[in-house]
C-alpha cells in the first residue's frame, strides 16, 4: 500500500514510519522549518522547507492524519475481505432461495 503525500511525496509502506519530525534550520540568515518523514532505516524523507512554525506544524498534522487513514483503510479493506468469503454474488439463484416453492 502507498500513502501519497503533500509536495509529491510517497511512501510505498506506511507501517516503515518511525515518525515525522520538524526541524529548525537556519538557511542564509533566514530561518526556516524542515518538515521530515523518519522512517525506521534512519532515513529521511523531506517533505518540504515551512517558513514558519505554524505551518510546519499544520503540514505534520496534515501528513499525520494521510498516514493514519491509509493505515486504517487497509485494515478496513482486511476485515471486508474476510466478511466476502463465500459469497457468490448470486443472491436471486434458485438454490440460495429462502422462499419455498410449491
Amino acid at each position: 500500500m502507498m500513502v501519497l503525500l503533500p509536495e509529491g511525496r510517497a511512501i510505498n509502506n506506511p507501517d516503515t514510519i518511525k515518525m515525522i519530525k520538524i526541524m529548525p534550520s537556519t538557511l542564509q540568515g533566514k530561518q526556516l522549518f524542515v518538515v521530515a518523514v523518519k522512517l525506521d532505516d534512519d532515513s529521511e524523507l523531506m517533505i518540504k522547507n515551512c517558513s514558519s512554525q505554524d505551518e510546519a506544524v499544520e503540514l505534520a498534522e496534515h501528513c499525520t492524519d494521510l498516514i493514519n487513514n491509509a493505515e486504517n483503510d487497509e485494515a478496513s479493506d482486511d476485515d471486508s475481505d474476510s466478511d466476502e468469503v463465500g459469497s457468490t454474488g448470486d443472491e436471486d439463484s434458485e438454490e440460495s432461495s429462502d422462499w419455498d416453492s410449491e
